[in-house]
């Protein structure tokens, strides 16, 4: 159950995330600020989490803590592995969306930014859970 919770909570916390938005906010001339606040703040967030990834994507093979040697013996590297590259395409995607309607106006559908509220979601949520991984990992208990 945990395996599962953890697999597809990011997703599944995503969906609700933005079916909440979807039937509970509406948009009209005062949240267009909002938005564009939004995506220009999404743009930051990403670009410095795509950073930090990449970052831990240089040094992940140099860690040699017990516990990481556990996760390469116990065949669960491609796991994490798989949890960082979700994490670095959806912040990419996050970054396009937000860079694409600052170049091209996407116009402010309810639909489309919901989809994208599903993705900034899913980007954060699964960022939050490979960071509490990583740490997990790196933190060794003396």
């Amino acid at each position: 159950m945990v395996y599962y919770l953890e697999k597809y909570g990011p997703i599944v916390l995503s969906i609700f995330g933005a079916y909440y938005y979807y039937y509970t906010i509406i948009i009209d001339e005062n949240s267009i600020d909002r938005i564009s606040t939004l995506l220009n703040l999404m743009v930051t967030i990403s670009s410095t989490l795509l950073g930090f990834l990449l970052t831990i994507v240089t040094i992940i093979n140099t860690i040699s803590t017990r516990r990481m040697k556990f996760i390469k013996e116990a065949g669960e590297y491609p796991k994490l592995m798989r949890y960082l590259n979700v994490c670095l395409y959806s912040n990419l995607l996050v970054l396009c969306i937000s860079v694409a309607n600052s170049f091209i106006s996407i116009g402010y559908n309810q639909v489309k930014f919901t989809g994208y509220i599903f993705c900034v979601l899913w980007a954060i949520i699964s960022s939050i859970r490979f960071t509490y991984i990583f740490v997990t990992v790196m933190h060794e208990k003396e």
